[in-house]
């Protein structure tokens, strides 16, 4: 299985327990076939431009192992899931296992 980073924007008007089941249901999506290696909020931050109306977000980044077929089912959840703004799934570069680069939060001896 490859490895993929998902980063996702929450809007940042939603309430606490809402952002929460939403951490959740992304969560609980990616273990259906995959395995979450890292998940991390990187905080609230203004957009560059506003997306449907809200110019906050809160940013969401997972790092995650699973099937290619998969991402297919992941990206059109994400899709209709009301608090996501926006989202990108992107494929780790082989450059991290070939030269053992560590994935972000990864030690140089864990790799």
């Amino acid at each position: 299985m490859r490895i993929y980073e998902l980063c996702y924007i929450a809007a940042a008007d939603l309430p606490e327990d809402k952002r929460t089941e939403l951490y959740g249901e992304v969560q609980t999506l990616v273990n259906e076939k995959g395995q979450i290696l890292e998940s991390r909020e990187m905080g609230k931050r203004r957009l560059a431009f506003p997306i449907l109306k809200k110019v906050e977000g809160i940013y969401q980044v997972i790092y995650f192992s699973c099937p290619t077929d998969f991402l297919i089912r992941v990206d059109t959840k994400l899709k209709q899931m009301e608090g996501v703004l926006r989202h990108l799934i992107v494929r780790i570069d082989e450059a991290y296992r070939k030269n053992k680069i560590p994935l972000p939060g990864q030690k140089k001896e864990e790799a």
